[in-house]
């Protein structure tokens, strides 16, 4: 099966997972309006004695920072995992009607 095509790469953009887990990669919208997130790396692994888990259709916080704005800042949205292979996630918005799905 073919990949769909990727229209841009956006930003660099962090996923903060429920066990404290995060990751950054290279943020990409998809024709359907879905996210893909490439190139993911740990920046932050788990409190300590806890193993990182993702599965399927796990809620996330989607951390991207605003390019003009000061270190730190920038908009967050809830997203759902809707595929892991590798070091890539495809991602949707939790509340597709939301500030930052519509960004």
């Amino acid at each position: 099966m073919a990949e769909p095509l990727v229209q841009q790469v956006e930003q660099t953009a962090k996923l903060e997972l429920d066990d404290g887990t995060r990751l950054v990669g290279d943020l990409s919208v998809l024709p359907d309006g879905s996210l893909r997130l490439t190139g993911t790396r740990v920046l932050r692994k788990p409190a300590k004695g806890q193993q990182s888990t993702m599965r399927t259709g796990d809620k996330a916080r989607l951390l991207v920072p605003d390019e003009g704005a000061k270190k730190g800042s920038g908009a967050s949205s809830t997203v759902t995992l809707e595929s892991i292979a590798d070091d890539m996630l495809t991602l949707s918005f939790t509340d597709a009607g939301g500030e930052s799905a519509q960004q």
